[in-house]
């Protein structure tokens, strides 16, 4: 058993863990404030020992989705000063204390048996969040505790780089975020080509349902004809099209929905609608009109339960239907969106479950939960097409920092600008954009959700079996996946020195560390981990 901040109150489980409960009681943590100490000498804490929380070094990275679903990276940089609330108790002879706040244990572990663990892990509530350390214990317990762990660490040096909006319309009449689409060369000479010489691929978040002003409906962007809009950019989604078709064939595109399916309001015609046939200065510049999943335009009121099931489907159905894949990613809780009091965004993972979504850029999505751990998924970088023109002198063609010079400009000075909005980053002039993340591991949602929705079961003593199902799981049907095995080092004593470990029947290696990386082989179904002695 792991017990876990003031779960301990109950005197049965008290007694269990090994302490006298007192009370809970605040102090004030940081500076000359107190500070949880891991002083225990165990294999639960060998990697923390010496360890002092409150701290900069062990403070984590928590990603934050923007409005605009850029995903920054905003960790603390300062020590934690807040009061927190600890336990006030008391450790029994038979437990191992691990860290103190104050003389006050906070970190205990007690053998009740040689097959019967527990373990109490103290300190903030909020404190597997902030610090990857607390993290590394409490897997480090359940290590412990089981004798072995199987864990996914393939996102720690993961990286998703996305590029959001081809084949939105708003880019052909929007005031302060106008371009043409990209073209099939444009895409091959900047994208295509550049990932495949590096051995790379990204995730292309189209919007795959075109707002069509003039005929009031969604359609396909890509059977759109080509034509000049009113900034003078020409716009020829079919050779779009060619360029993503051609970076899917080449294996460096993957092909997910971005908001939904259109990127616009759920109901472009009720007040303060009418959107469709506004002036280019009215409702069409009004930028809350541009969310899809939450109605920002309506004071962040919900999307009705069956209108939004039915945008994340026609979504869904957009991308198979234009390029042969199935979506399993799309926007569900963009953080900036949901908004304390109002109803927007909350019920979001359910509707996007049973469409048949599996993940999005700050959640696991399943018919079971939906769980925001943005601070455990792979790294995130977000741009646009936006960044595939050509840099101009335009008064409006500016980076990001530069919205706020925008919001200034004139319809005079907007509307003369070929190009409009705030770019990310720099896709013409070098390959730094690749070569500065060349040594990371560059993934798609498809993969990140593979491994989230892996089942991992345990049917017998020293069996671990892995199934991945033919819907969330399905880049591993002709891709191998990694695990990590831990093992603790009481269960490699008692494995002994002919223990082996063997993956679909097939020995790949003896039980001789700690922690080793286990390669299974690609294919849908069960595979099974064993550990032999003999």
């Amino acid at each position: 058993m792991i017990a876990l901040f003031d779960n301990i109150k109950t005197k049965q489980i008290a007694d269990l863990v090994g302490v006298t409960y007192s009370v809970v009681s605040d102090i004030q943590l940081g500076d000359n404030g107190e500070k949880l100490s891991i002083t225990g000498d165990h294999f639960i804490t060998s990697a923390a020992k010496g360890v002092m929380l409150p701290d900069k070094k062990h403070t984590a990275g928590v990603t934050i989705p923007a409005a605009n679903g850029i995903t920054p990276d905003t960790g603390t940089s300062v020590e934690d000063k807040a009061n927190i609330s600890i336990v006030r108790c008391s450790a029994s002879d038979s437990v191992k204390i691990l860290g103190y706040v104050g003389q006050v244990p906070q970190l205990v572990v007690r053998d009740v048996d040689k097959d019967t663990k527990v373990v109490w892990i103290g300190g903030g509530k909020d404190w597997f969040r902030k610090y990857p350390v607390m993290r590394g214990i409490f897997r480090k317990a359940l290590v412990y505790s089981i004798g072995y762990g199987l864990f996914n660490d393939n996102f720690d040096n993961g990286l998703i780089f996305i590029m959001d909006d081809i084949g939105c319309a708003e880019h052909t009449y929007s005031l302060r975020w106008h371009y043409p689409t990209p073209a099939k060369d444009t895409l091959i000479k900047y994208l295509i080509e550049p990932l495949e010489k590096y051995g790379k691929m990204m995730v292309q978040n189209i919007t795959p349902g075109f707002a069509n002003i003039e005929k009031k409906i969604i359609e396909s962007p890509w059977t759109v004809k080509p034509f000049t809009d009113v900034f003078g950019n020409w716009q020829d989604f079919g050779s779009t099209k060619e360029g993503l078709d051609e970076g899917l064939k080449r294996g460096v595109f993957e092909i997910q929905p971005h908001r939904a399916w259109s990127h616009m309001n759920w109901d472009l015609d009720s007040p303060p609608g009418p959107w469709w046939g506004s002036e280019i200065d009215g409702e069409l510049a009004v930028t809350d009109w541009y969310n899809e999943v939450v109605d920002v335009r309506r004071d962040y009121a919900a999307v009705p339960s069956n209108d939004l099931l039915f945008i994340y489907k026609m979504g869904i159905d957009a991308v198979k239907k234009a390029f042969g894949v199935t979506a399993l990613s799309a926007e569900v809780r963009p953080g900036a969106e949901l908004k304390a009091g109002k109803p927007g965004g909350f019920d979001n993972g359910r509707i996007a479950a049973i469409a048949g979504l599996g993940v999005s850029r700050e959640c696991y999505v399943g018919i079971d939960h939906t769980i925001e751990f943005s601070m455990m998924m792979p790294q995130q970088f977000t741009c646009h097409d936006l960044d595939l023109t050509a840099q101009t002198n335009y008064p409006a063609d500016q980076t990001e920092a530069g919205w706020d010079a925008l919001l200034k400009m004139t319809k005079e000075q907007l509307v003369s600008s070929k190009i409009a909005g705030g770019r990310r980053i720099n896709l013409h002039d070098n390959l730094n954009w690749i070569e500065s993340r060349k040594d990371k591991h560059w993934m798609g949602f498809n993969e990140t959700c593979a491994y989230l929705h892996t089942d991992i079961l345990s049917p017998g003593k020293n069996v671990i079996e892995l199934f991945y199902d033919n819907h969330y799981c399905r880049y591993f049907e002709k891709e191998s996946s990694c695990w990590t095995l831990e093992l603790s080092d009481g269960f490699i004593s008692d494995m002994g020195t002919s223990g082996k470990v063997s993956v679909d029947g097939k020995v790949v290696s003896g039980v001789s560390g700690l922690k080793q990386v286990l390669e299974i082989p690609s294919g849908l179904g069960i595979h099974k981990i064993e550990f032999l002695n003999n």
